[in-house]
């Protein structure tokens, strides 16, 4: 958000492709270009997009197909409130999120199948839930921070995605099975590292050995696989099944209205939307609430102040801000429309993505005043119209887990700043760029700690 993608004079002299497609306006870059330049520098990419085009233009990505997109008000509050039968935001998913997730997942279903996947998993999520999950998050994060070097630079967003995998393991399944908890953190944390190249490429997804990109992500999804079909076995047969409340518990012993289980698969795949869904998207949120407040000294003063008093109203605002300056999903839900729409004044034919640019509603100045700024107390004056502040996402996809992931961002900032003070490497602020499904610091939100004084 601070700075432009490698290509920008490029971007000052391509072509804009025609409107005899009867689509917006927008670059004229071949497909896998695009791809590139959103991949590399996504923010300042979209940004220009933006400037040049305005609140509605046209990108063609490789491996996705076309996409528009719409900030203007009106346009953003018609795809949100739209049909899900129309929109589909599913399909978008199959390309990188069905080799992980599994065709039970959330991420992967629309309308009946997603409304039943989402009933299974809401009650898990819930503010009282997630209220109820605070203990365990300061926990996890004195324990994450104790182990932080005091003096010299390192890069938390390894360490954020460490905190936020022992949260969420220990949600799903419990903590009396802490030993495997520790191997599938490893499992998983292969898998999502693996996949990070060969997921959005298609074309590299060929089993070449265990050396071979996609080798490598097969082999680390078939051991997270094994040790979650043996978890799930091992809560079928437990004893206090029925008195468990962690999600995997719960999962188990839900039924249909037919009375009927769940098979392993789609417990499977509910468990893994679940931890992939925590992980990538608050580990990179809390990476650069941290990048933030590394640069505002006087923001960390106050969340530790507020903190000691018992109080968590300024905290909040940290947090709202951060996902507003830095949503770690930059353009979700991107749905297809099933069947022909017109969208401010352009005929959208089927087989089209759509989608709320939240990036870049989110630095639109007349929603929010010095918009490049991070500044906390915007929150503390009131909320935005839903439509105008989307950092998960919006309508029948929005994030499920969201209650859980402000909720542990808030209780992780408190209990990091209580002990530490942070301090930037360097006093540029890092791009973002992609990994994965999440725009993430590109150096991984590099800082200095030093203890706070008491």
């Amino acid at each position: 958000m601070h700075s432009h993608p490698r290509g920008e004079n490029a971007m000052g002299t391509i072509r804009s492709i025609t409107r005899r497609s009867g689509l917006p306006p927008g670059p004229a870059l071949p497909p896998v270009a695009q791809l590139l330049l959103y991949a590399a520098r996504p923010e300042g990419w979209l940004r220009r997009c933006g400037a040049r085009y305005g609140d509605t233009f046209t990108l063609r990505v490789a491996t996705l197909g076309t996409v528009v997109f719409f900030t203007d008000a009106e346009t953003t509050r018609v795809i949100i409130s739209g049909d899900p039968k129309i929109y589909h935001a599913s399909e978008i998913n199959m390309v990188e999120l069905m080799p992980i997730v599994g065709p039970y997942s959330s991420f992967t279903l629309d309308e009946d199948a997603h409304a039943r996947s989402r009933q299974l998993l809401n009650p898990f999520f819930g503010r009282d839930r997630s209220r109820a999950s605070g203990a365990v998050v300061e926990e996890a994060a004195r324990r994450e921070v104790a182990s932080w070097p005091r003096g010299r630079p390192f890069e938390l967003r390894s360490h954020m995605q460490d905190l936020t995998l022992d949260v969420m393991l220990r949600v799903t399944f419990g903590d009396d099975v802490a030993p495997r908890l520790a191997e599938l953190a490893r499992a998983i944390t292969r898998m999502v590292e693996s996949g990070t190249l060969v997921l959005p490429l298609p074309a590299l997804r060929r089993d070449l050995g265990p050396r071979s990109p996609w080798g490598r992500f097969v082999r680390a999804r078939a051991r997270v696989d094994s040790l979650v079909y043996e978890m799930i076995d091992r809560q079928r047969a437990a004893a206090d099944a029925a008195e468990r409340t962690d999600v995997l518990s719960r999962l188990v012993a839900a039924t249909d209205k037919q009375g009927d289980g769940l098979s392993r698969e789609e417990i499977r795949d509910h468990i893994v939307t679940v931890l992939i869904a925590g992980l990538e998207t608050t580990s990179t949120a809390l990476s650069w609430t941290f990048h933030e407040l590394a640069r505002n000294p006087g923001v960390q003063q106050r969340v530790r102040a507020e903190r000691a008093r018992g109080a968590d109203t300024y905290t909040k605002a940290v947090v709202k801000e951060s996902l507003r300056l830095h949503p770690p999903v930059l353009v979700g839900p991107v749905p297809m429309v099933t069947e022909d729409v017109t969208l401010n004044g352009f005929r959208i034919p089927a087989g089209t993505f759509v989608t709320p640019g939240t990036t870049l509603i989110h630095h639109d100045p007349g929603d929010y005043p010095e918009p490049d700024r991070f500044l906390p107390d915007r929150f503390l004056e009131g909320s935005p119209p839903a439509h105008r502040y989307l950092p998960y996402g919006w309508g029948p996809h929005r994030c499920v887990g969201a209650n859980l992931a402000s909720i542990e961002m808030e209780r992780v900032l408190g209990a990091v700043l209580e002990s530490v003070t942070m301090t930037p490497t360097t006093p540029k602020p890092e791009p973002g760029v992609i990994r994965y499904v999440t725009c993430a610091p590109k150096n991984g939100a590099r800082v200095v700690i030093q203890p706070a004084s008491r």
